[in-house]
């Protein structure tokens, strides 16, 4: 104590000390407790961007920044359009102005939007024009009573003439969706475009005229029975409703990329049933392979955001198959049930944040123990000192 009384500048330091230990043990507490910076979610959701673009290139989050091309208007949703935008559409060319080859040698170009779009027409197509839901049965329910269903159900295309488009030699032959009406197979192979809306007009029976559809809609749903159909029976096992010759591995991969964003990666974000009666992307797929199949080639008509068209996408009926295949295998769908009572513990403090200085948890538990160290040194060296004073003065 001696030394200290006679250096007054060392007892300087060792309060200095005494100080900058308190003040590191402070720092080094608040630091530990700061969440990790995560991943921008925008592009976490998007994930399926990514097989293509890298995550922070230029135009990230500024509006009008990197444009998006017109062939992306299928795959894409407000995730990526509240930052980028589309390039204006190209004027297309009709076939009144374009000048045809031969017979022969033409090859008609299909526009895939267009067939999508009457996919999502032949599913609901009140919910893609912005019409109400239809109240009165369709005047052509009456001519069969199998089915009970009423209303809006008897407007849908798909409730007459099936997922399969194969109608009473279909899937919905037999069971409550049976109406004994024939499908729309047939008559999409051996009919025009043009000849295809017309029915749709009431050409072969004024009582399947669908009024509610403007010009543009009839022939986009004529597009799709034209160029959307598969035959479904050569990929789905009709029997026991599994997917013939799917890949699994290869559907986890496009639906990890793609549908999980919306879905989930266990498939159970979106519940399209009830709490009581819950329905996920699995419960489709297994109870009804061939709707699976439709929408997912269509998507799914007033999805918000919308759901991305295989057909859009360019992925082939192997790939419909794969994706299937896999969403087949995803955890079944839980019955819901009592939460069990909860069983006291102990309490557990639990551990935030990350180390954003990069070093490891223990290096970190390392530096407390040595500032605390000198910290409390520089508490016991002034204790001490104290003590002498007083003993001193005495």
């Amino acid at each position: 104590m001696t030394l200290v009384r006679s250096h007054p500048r060392l007892l300087a330091l060792l309060a200095l000390a005494i100080v900058a230990g308190l003040a590191a043990v402070v720092v080094v507490g608040i630091v530990r407790a700061q969440p990790p910076i995560p991943v921008a979610p925008q592009h976490v959701a998007g994930a399926n961007c990514t097989g293509c673009h890298t995550v922070g290139g230029p135009g990230v989050g500024v509006p009008g920044g990197t444009g998006l091309p017109v062939s992306h208007t299928g795959r894409t949703s407000d995730i990526c359009t509240g930052c980028h935008q589309f390039a204006a559409a190209a004027t297309p060319t009709t076939a009144a102005t374009a000048t045809p080859t031969t017979a022969a040698t033409a090859t008609p170009t299909i526009d895939m939007a267009s067939v999508a779009r009457g996919g999502l027409l032949y599913d609901a197509w009140w919910e893609v024009v912005g019409a109400s839901a239809p109240t009165g049965n369709q005047a052509l329910w009456s001519l069969q009573t199998t089915n009970t269903r009423t209303g809006a159900d008897t407007w849908r295309c798909k409730e007459c003439h099936g997922w399969d488009y194969k109608g009473k030699d279909g899937a919905y032959g037999s069971g409550s969706h049976k109406t004994g009406f024939p499908g729309v197979w047939d008559a999409a192979q051996s009919k025009t475009v043009a000849e295809l809306a017309a029915i749709l007009g009431g050409s072969t029976n004024a009582q399947h005229n669908f009024t509610g559809l403007q010009p543009a809609d009839k022939t986009d749903l004529a597009n799709f029975l034209k160029y959307g159909l598969v035959d479904m029976s050569k990929y789905v096992n009709y029997a026991t409703k599994k997917p013939i010759g799917g890949n699994a591995a290869s559907g986890k991969a496009l639906y990890d990329g793609l549908c999980a964003a919306c879905h989930g990666l266990d498939g159970k974000k979106l519940n399209f049933g009830t709490a009581v009666q819950p329905e996920y992307v699995d419960t489709v797929a297994k109870d009804n392979p061939q709707e699976f199949l439709h929408k997912a080639r269509a998507g799914q008509p007033g999805s918000d955001p919308t759901m991305p068209s295989a057909l859009v996408l360019g992925w082939t009926i192997q790939q419909q198959v794969d994706l299937l295949t896999y969403a087949q295998t995803l955890s079944p769908t839980p019955t819901p049930t009592a939460a069990p009572a909860a069983t006291p513990t102990a309490a557990v403090l639990p551990k935030t944040g990350g180390n954003p200085t990069g070093t490891s948890d223990s290096s970190a538990n390392g530096w407390l123990i040595v500032l605390g160290a000198i910290a409390g040194i520089g508490i016991l060296g002034s204790a001490g000192y104290v003590v002498a004073r007083k003993r001193i003065a005495g």
